[in-house]
């Protein structure tokens, strides 16, 4: 029987996150089952979220981050 690959989607999102804020982020994003993998770039200006998956959830990305005091705006290719 042959293995198959699951297709691996990054979202990225612009975000207003401070270093100091990220014990918030990890527990909020650490939470979901679907989220294989995040990163954030603090040296980016925008604070840029990129969020590994391997289905599009990039509305319940936004609504979670809104919901406890973020702003994310996807930004797209």
């Amino acid at each position: 029987m042959e293995k198959r690959e699951l297709k691996k989607i990054v979202s990225v999102f612009k975000t207003n996150i401070q270093k100091q804020q990220l014990n918030r982020l990890t527990a909020a994003l650490n939470n979901s089952n679907k989220i294989t993998r995040w990163t954030i770039d603090f040296e980016d200006c925008d604070h840029i979220l990129r969020i590994e998956s391997h289905e599009i959830i990039s509305d319940e990305v936004i609504a979670k981050l809104t919901a406890i005091g973020f702003k994310a705006e996807e930004l797209n290719d």
